[in-house]
């Protein structure tokens, strides 16, 4: 099996699928990460978290981990970008995110066992495994650890993955993120 190339799943509706009850979808895409397009998610936060700086910052931040994940860990490619989909979205006390992207399985339990770590940490705990994944060595595979560690770190709370099995090979990776607004 390669990198896909093809938009032939709807990974949006599988994304609404999960979506929290009582929402409002802020703004929605499916497609290739690109740096311009990372760029209009921004955009789209400031236009939608205006007036809730602290929640403004956050998003910020999760965002560009999130879509820096999508962008280099996607099985799914167009044009040396990956190929992802995301759903920013409100209910009356928080702004969130719904982030999806194909992955192989092989890859998807690697990476579960780091999220059920990352889980299973306080904050001070999750500190020290940051810096010690910060510390392997060079050309150690870390994959995209530091980044969940830092999303839990800065959300204060646990990872909610969701994941959906496309085929034997690959499986739709699903991170919810809840952002306070106050």
């Amino acid at each position: 099996m390669g990198i896909r190339t093809s938009f032939d799943i709807d990974q949006l509706n599988m994304l609404k699928e999960e979506l929290p009850a009582s929402c409002e979808i802020l703004y929605q895409y499916q497609g290739i990460f690109s740096k311009e397009k990372i760029k209009e998610f921004l955009n789209k936060i400031s236009e939608n978290a205006e007036g809730f700086l602290t929640a403004q910052k956050k998003l910020y931040y999760v965002l560009i981990e999130l879509a820096q994940n999508v962008n280099k860990y996607s099985n799914w490619r167009e044009n040396n970008d990956g190929v992802g989909s995301f759903i920013l979205g409100k209910t009356e006390t928080n702004f969130f995110f719904l982030m999806g992207n194909i992955i192989s399985n092989q890859a998807l339990q690697v990476l579960l066992k780091k999220c059920d770590i990352i889980n299973s940490l306080d904050r001070e705990s999750l500190r020290l495994f940051k810096r010690q994944q910060r510390n392997l060595i060079p050309g150690t595979n870390r994959g995209a650890h530091i980044g969940l560690i830092m999303i839990a770190l800065t959300t204060k709370k646990p990872l909610d993955i969701r994941i959906k099995q496309i085929d034997s090979d690959y499986s739709y990776f699903i991170i919810n993120v809840e952002i306070e607004k106050t």
